[in-house]
């Protein structure tokens, strides 16, 4: 089950609180803690911790302090992984529902909340049991301080790289060349764009001998995928194109990866085609 992120107006007593502050301001703690969690959190931070929780009989709130960099993308990478962080923390809580107050004045909710979405992927296509183990946490409700579009966005960017991690995951058996574009086809058919599947014969008469030659040594026919999006009104004039490495799996010659482990990642070759599914589906 993926974590639910949502949109709150309006705060009850009992819901749990994930605050987010720029690491060196407390001047928003005097309208949300008791005098007590406000010394607490003094003392504590005065040790330069990065997270703190505060558990409580009504509520238990959990702070983090987002570190910035000089550089925009820095900045970002730091507050994904401090959301990625807080995820593992809330569900060794056993927290199942928190509400995200949003202190952090160089505005890094966006990538937090990317973060704490990106940690819960779980490939579970083929698990039968261990519901037992699944991650407590279920549902972060913003509260105010989220447009309606970014949530939009992150729900679609979010979904988008699962898929490609689905299918990055897939077992071997079921991700041949043939069955990998019938993976494509349900995302075709699911969001909309175009595919065109090109088979063995068609790929001689069109000349693919670099495909066709790693194919050779394969039982397995290939297939060469073309995805195409066309929205009504493009802005561009000249289409952008994306090209993804969709070879499922090849040995590459087995003498030259004579790495532990390497063969069995070889799997992964198809990474690069997946990242354009996703892309596509995006």
């Amino acid at each position: 089950m993926s974590l639910e992120i949502s949109l709150k107006h309006g705060l009850l007593k009992k819901d749990n609180l994930l605050i987010l502050a720029d690491e060196n301001d407390l001047t928003w703690t005097k309208t949300i803690l008791s005098i007590d969690q406000q010394s607490t959190l003094k003392a504590y931070k005065s040790r330069k911790l990065s997270f703190l929780a505060l558990p409580g009989v009504e509520r238990s709130i959990y702070i983090i302090w987002i570190k910035t960099g000089t550089a925009p993308n820095i900045s970002s990478e730091k507050s994904r992984l401090a959301g990625a962080e807080m995820y593992q923390t809330l569900n060794q809580h056993k927290e199942t529902a928190v509400v995200l107050l949003n202190y952090c004045k160089s505005n890094r909710i966006y990538d937090f909340l990317e973060g704490l979405k990106l940690a819960s992927y779980q490939f579970r296509k083929y698990q039968t049991n261990g519901s037992d183990k699944l991650p407590s946490l279920r549902k972060v409700a913003v509260l105010d301080t989220f447009k309606t579009s970014d949530l939009r966005l992150l729900n679609t960017i979010t979904a988008t790289t699962f898929v490609a991690r689905d299918l990055v995951n897939e077992v071997p058996n079921a991700q041949t060349p043939k069955l990998f574009s019938q993976s494509l086809l349900q995302l075709s058919n699911h969001y909309g764009f175009k595919l065109k599947i090109i088979e063995q014969d068609e790929l001689r008469k069109l000349g693919f001998g670099g495909l066709l030659a790693v194919n050779s040594g394969s039982l397995d026919p290939p297939t060469f995928n073309i995805l195409e999006w066309k929205p009504k009104k493009s802005r561009n004039k000249t289409p952008i194109i994306l090209v993804g490495k969709g070879v499922v799996y090849d040995t590459g010659g087995l003498s030259l990866k004579p790495t532990a482990g390497s063969m069995d990642y070889m799997k992964s070759d198809m990474a690069g085609g997946a990242a354009v599914a996703a892309t596509m589906s995006a």
